[in-house]
């Protein structure tokens, strides 16, 4: 199976960022303090995990036991 997952930047304080040379998706795991979750970030040189404040616009956010 494949996923495709755009570089499509993210929006963050009334701004759209990095479209076309940076992605990003959240994960379902907040971060303790509740004002971050974890999530990841990629580009066409690199992937890893990142943390970012739970209202910053992320173009793809992945669901847990969605079919079909």
């Amino acid at each position: 199976a494949e996923i495709f997952l755009p570089c499509a930047g993210y929006g963050r304080c009334h701004s759209f960022d990095e479209a076309g040379s940076y992605g990003s998706i959240w994960s379902s795991v907040p971060n303790s303090d509740g004002y971050f979750a974890w999530g990841l970030g990629f580009n066409s040189d690199s992937h890893g995990t990142i943390v970012h404040l739970r209202h910053d616009g992320f173009s793809v956010r992945p669901l847990q036991g969605f079919m079909k």
